[in-house]
């Protein structure tokens, strides 16, 4: 998996000294502007996803119309397009981002 960043650093949390409040303790979730962008690219994947299985829910429900449902998942699959090539690039398939993130 390599190209995909590695789990949030907590490393930094465990140097500071036992005399500061835990609650008050900075932690680093990622060491350069490349790691975070590629965290952000995976949350928007991800948002993508969710929102779409929220709209099939929607739809099933009758809670959409049809109109409103055909409009909205042509957004999605534009933004959807989007998110995977720059999250995802070609080191990753879909299938396996859902399964490591567990979406189902």
């Amino acid at each position: 998996m390599s190209g995909y960043p590695p789990p949030p650093a907590y490393s930094s949390a465990s140097q500071r000294t036992m005399s500061e409040d835990p609650q008050q303790q900075e932690v680093e979730l990622y060491e350069s502007y490349k790691e975070r962008e590629a965290y952000d690219n995976l949350a928007d994947l991800y948002a993508v996803i969710l929102a779409t299985e929220h709209l099939e829910r929607a739809y099933a429900r009758d809670a959409i119309t049809r109109e409103e449902y055909t409009a909205e998942c042509n957004k999605l699959i534009s933004q959807f397009r989007l998110a995977e090539k720059a999250a995802l690039g070609k080191t990753m398939t879909t299938e396996t981002f859902m399964e490591l993130y567990q979406l189902e």
